[in-house]
């Protein structure tokens, strides 16, 4: 029994003892504490991670704050340490808006976002090489020499007009814009507005659209069409040769050979309104044609020879017909009619019957006794 009481003792005196510390604690050690942290905080010795990112993710960007530098890592991002409780945006600096973080991207800074407190972003613009290339409605390659210019109008309004085409062109490619969920990054997406050759716009406007930051080569099918000439004899049908003058739309006149065949045949030739001159055997006149699609040319030549055929031809419509015409005038003037009404002749008839030298022919018809009088050999 006095083992139990010896054992029962020690346990409130142990019980005493933690509950002694843990007063202690809490009442003298913890607000010393506090009491310290405070003080800490208020002479600005406490120092906590600060960090700056950019959007998109942009490295190699050179950033200021409180006059220590930093430079974003391949994430985007530099971290450093600074006042818990002060505003640091006036004191962020951007040594480098516009950088190159590779040979594909140019980056140009636009603004800043506070994210959190210890938190802060940069907005870049984000520009991108695009190269340009052409090709036919058949496939065949278009010689860049050829082009007089390209215009491009992107999805903000803004617009690239006579873009070089012997280098990449730098096209902005993606923008920071604000949303309820914070900055986020939109593509800018580019229309082909216009190609021209020879004075002449090749591309439907607005119909090719691209993405640069999805795609570096554009390549553009342009409204050139194949042309197939047969130059062919008016009236006989046969194969002419000679020379034709084309007159592009610009203006420009070249001549082209025709083959013995009477044929030429242009494997490339842009869209548009054309003035044809067949230099052969006839006469020089030029004829318009129209070029929207791979053509086939089929043009009549009036000949030398033609036109003689149907001078000649002209010739005896008219002279024939005078031919003839005056012939039968004189057959008839050999001939007289006299038309008498009848009564009149019925009583003369029987008078002069006996004393006229010719013969008398009396034809009734009607109410008219007509004579035919002819004269005596």
């Amino acid at each position: 029994m006095r083992g139990c009481r010896l054992r029962s003792s020690s346990s409130r005196t142990a019980w005493f003892i933690v509950v002694f510390l843990v007063n202690v604690v809490a009442f003298t050690i913890l607000p010393a504490m506090s009491a310290g942290a405070q003080t800490a905080d208020s002479d600005g010795s406490d120092e906590s991670i600060f960090i700056v990112s950019t959007v998109p993710v942009v490295p190699g960007v050179t950033v200021t704050l409180d006059g220590k530098s930093k430079v974003t890592d391949s994430s985007g991002v530099a971290f450093f340490g600074t006042k818990v409780h002060t505003d640091p945006t006036d004191r962020i600096v951007v040594v480098t808006p516009d950088v190159s973080p590779n040979e594909t991207e140019k980056a140009h800074f636009t603004r800043l976002y506070r994210m959190a407190s210890n938190h802060y972003a940069l907005a870049f613009d984000i520009e991108r090489p695009a190269t340009f290339s052409f090709v036919g409605v058949n496939g065949e390659e278009v010689d860049v020499d050829t082009i007089e210019s390209v215009d491009l109008k992107n999805s903000l309004g803004g617009q690239e007009e006579g873009i070089p085409l012997d280098r990449p062109v730098w096209l902005y490619s993606e923008r920071v814009v604000s949303e309820s969920g914070g900055p986020q990054v939109r593509d800018i997406e580019w229309s082909v507005e216009s190609v021209t050759v020879r004075g002449v716009n090749l591309v439907h406007r607005a119909q090719t659209r691209f993405l640069p930051r999805e795609r570096s080569d554009i390549k553009l099918e342009l409204l050139f069409f194949s042309a197939h000439f047969q130059i062919t004899d008016m009236f006989f049908g046969s194969a002419r040769t000679g020379t034709i003058e084309l007159t592009y739309p610009d203006g420009e006149v070249i001549t082209h050979q025709l083959d013995a065949d009477g044929e030429l045949f242009l494997p490339s030739v842009p869209r548009g309104e054309y003035q044809v001159l067949i230099d052969s055997s006839g006469p020089r006149i030029a004829r318009p044609v129209v070029i929207s699609r791979n053509q086939e040319v089929n043009l009549d030549l009036l000949t030398w020879l033609d036109i003689t055929i149907v001078g000649v031809a002209g010739s005896l419509f008219l002279v024939v017909p005078l031919v003839i015409g005056r012939r039968l005038r004189r057959r008839t003037k050999s001939r007289e009619a006299v038309a008498v009404p009848f009564e009149e002749l019925a009583a003369q008839l029987a008078e002069s019957s006996e004393s006229l030298d010719s013969p008398v022919i009396a034809i009734e018809r009607d109410d008219f006794l007509s004579l035919v009088l002819e004269p005596s050999r």
